[in-house]
């Protein structure tokens, strides 16, 4: 059950799902939009700076000062783990910031 999503299909759906709706009514702030990306099991890149990722929410609160209603864009790397991403996610989902996600399901052509 741990593993229904393949990584690189894991990748694609937060790729997908984060793209942010920019098009607003006149006189609307913009949408921020910041990029985390999970560097490796450890690190995470956020707008370009390495923070650790068990500290990540903090960073973007205490550090950036980022606004609740923040658009976040999480991009695994190929070196990080399906456990990075999740414990990333879980930080989030107890944090005053919210993430937008979902999944899809696809399934592999058969190899001839």
């Amino acid at each position: 059950m741990r593993h229904l999503l393949n990584p690189k299909l894991l990748l694609l759906v937060f790729t997908a799902l984060s793209a942010a709706h920019t098009q607003l009514a006149s006189g609307e702030q913009p949408i921020r939009v910041v990029t985390i990306r999970i560097a490796d099991d450890i690190n995470c890149l956020v707008e370009d700076t390495r923070v650790p990722c068990t500290e990540v929410v903090a960073h973007l609160r205490d550090v950036l000062k980022v606004p609740v209603g923040t658009h976040f864009r999480i991009l695994p790397d190929k070196a990080s783990t399906y456990e990075a991403t999740a414990k990333l996610i879980e930080q989030f989902q107890k944090s005053e910031y919210k993430l937008k996600m979902g999944y899809v399901n696809v399934a592999e052509a058969p190899k001839d």
